[in-house]
């Protein structure tokens, strides 16, 4: 759920300041892969990797919404997105939550 709402607020976020055509910048720090790992209720069991695979589809399905709302406010072409990682989860929740393959 928590992805969900982040998601809804930094869509409105954009809207705002679209329609006020202003500049801005959305950071977005998810920590959903990270002990507790968790997922909102429609994508648990989703995937093939456990809890952590069912966050990180959340999390691909959440930035596919927030670069379509680029895309809506016709401002994806000049836009600049950035995307980072931390390297994971820390190994001490990899077993019990599908870090190890």
């Amino acid at each position: 759920m928590m992805c969900l709402l982040e998601v809804q607020e930094a869509i409105a976020f954009i809207r705002r300041q679209t329609a006020k055509k202003q500049n801005f910048l959305l950071y977005w720090a998810v920590d959903a892969t990270h002990a507790p790992v968790y997922a909102s209720r429609s994508f648990l069991g989703t995937s093939q990797r456990g809890l952590y695979g069912d966050a990180v589809r959340e999390i691909d399905v959440s930035i596919g919404k927030i670069l379509q709302e680029l895309h809506t406010q016709n401002i994806a072409n000049s836009t600049f997105v950035f995307f980072t990682s931390d390297n994971g989860a820390a190994l001490v929740s990899a077993p019990n939550q599908g870090g190890f393959i």
